[in-house]
């Protein structure tokens, strides 16, 4: 466990298989032990994990953005500028 803030801890979860059941169980626990209420985000990383925490606060407790990143390249209309200029690059 990496404790960020007084607030704020990070844990990896990478060997674990079920990773949203296991985060279920903290909230509620937390809350019997101390009275706190507090909520879960699961990502790849601590960025992602605290947005997905601030997500998680409009929900149940859980968000889970922890799924695969797909990029996408964008395309530009018409042909890039830089190939049809033969002075660039020299």
């Amino acid at each position: 466990m990496e404790v960020h803030r007084i607030n704020d801890s990070f844990i990896d979860v990478s060997g674990i298989p079920e990773v949203v059941d296991f985060a279920r169980q903290f909230p509620t626990q937390v809350h019997c032990w101390s009275g706190i209420p507090n909520c879960i985000g699961v990502a790849s990383t601590k960025t992602l994990a605290k947005m997905a925490n601030k997500l998680a606060k409009s929900g149940d407790g859980v968000q889970n953005v922890s799924g695969p990143i797909r990029r996408r390249t964008p395309q530009l209309p018409g042909p890039n500028p830089a190939q049809s200029d033969a002075r660039l690059g020299r």
